[in-house]
């Protein structure tokens, strides 16, 4: 097996290890976030389940607002606040408590105040609007709605983009109760959980995104760097093959360089002729060894512990390579490890 696709598997074996460490972390946080008892709570005129784990309210007045705050230092927090109905109407007062241009008929999804926000019109039985607001890594979460000439704002703010805590949020909205009935409907519970794939889950994010988002980029790496090697250890033309005339070739050999300070695996084109070994890089001579200077060089034999059977050739770099440096320069002593199930047969090749 080439070296190249023993790192490869080696980079998806590690990247699995932490996509499992990423799974255990995120479900550790879901279970803190899921909590299973709600506590009933007066809101105004309403009552609210608000999760057991937030400690008791702090009450204040603002502006016009009665505010009570619950928090939970490991999970976020929830605010409820009502206050008289604006006069300029629900929606004017929506558009300027959320900086919108116009109030959505459905669903918009904008930036203000360098936050991107999503907002969504709630047509249920009692019409509002849920809107989303990023907080750095966090979210801010706000259903405002009137009833009964009173607005409600009920709003949950955690550190965390995670669908699990949207969820969270979801469940006491739906948890709303007047008169000991559920304030909002079958139509309102349906509208409310499309709310993640309505605003493309950017807002809050499933749990899967975090597990698949780093296989995802470890595997496109990986796919673009398999690519580059083959066309980078392609062997050259026809015609300069009928020049060389080789008596033994190799596309895509694993190749070790190495100088003081610099060492890389690349997949190179090999070629064995009487003139000795030559390595070609994209179709160009890039190193050679050439029989008539091996004896003044080191030339061992040996077996790697990941990639195997190899010949190594250590001489100065000015020597061996062949081909103009731009990117990656070598200087000094350099090793050229050519890994191969035949060492003994290209150190024949250079005798």
């Amino acid at each position: 097996m080439k070296i190249e696709r023993k790192f490869s598997l080696l980079v998806i074996g590690v990247m699995l290890v932490v996509t499992g460490a990423i799974y255990f972390f995120l479900h550790e946080i879901e279970v803190r976030a899921t909590v299973p008892d709600l506590r009933t709570t007066p809101f105004g005129r309403l009552a609210v389940g608000i999760p057991q784990l937030f400690g008791p309210a702090n009450t204040r007045d603002r502006s016009g607002w009665h505010i009570a705050t619950f928090q939970s230092p490991k999970i976020g927090t929830f605010e409820l606040a009502t206050a008289p109905a604006s006069s300029s109407g629900f929606r004017s007062s929506a558009i300027r408590y959320f900086s919108m241009g116009r109030f959505p008929e459905h669903t918009s999804i904008y930036r203000a105040n360098g936050s991107f926000w999503f907002a969504k019109n709630m047509t249920g039985n009692t019409p509002g609007i849920l809107v989303i607001r990023t907080r750095g890594q966090g979210r801010a979460f706000t259903y405002f709605f009137n009833h009964d000439n009173t607005a409600y704002w009920l709003s949950f703010y955690t550190g965390r983009s995670l669908k699990t805590y949207a969820s969270l949020f979801f469940r006491v909205v739906l948890s709303l109760k007047v008169d000991g009935q559920n304030l909002l409907g079958p139509a309102f519970q349906s509208e409310l959980s499309s709310v993640c794939r309505d605003s493309y889950f950017v807002f809050c994010q499933p749990i899967l995104f975090f597990l698949l988002l780093p296989l995802s980029i470890a595997l496109v790496a990986i796919w673009f760097s398999s690519i580059v090697n083959r066309k980078m250890g392609r062997l050259p033309n026809l015609e300069q093959m009928n020049a060389l005339q080789p008596f033994y070739t190799e596309e895509n050999a694993s190749v070790l360089l190495k100088v003081t300070g610099k060492t890389q695996i690349v997949s190179l084109a090999l070629t064995a002729n009487s003139s000795g070994i030559q390595l070609y890089q994209f179709r160009k001579l890039y190193i050679e060894l050439p029989r008539n200077k091996i004896n003044q060089w080191e030339m061992s034999e040996g077996n790697g512990w990941f990639g195997g059977p190899y010949l190594q050739v250590k001489a100065p770099a000015a020597e061996l390579v062949r081909a103009k440096q731009r990117f990656v320069r070598f200087t000094g002593t350099m090793t050229v490890r050519i890994y191969t199930g035949h060492p003994e047969m290209l150190r024949q090749y250079l005798l």
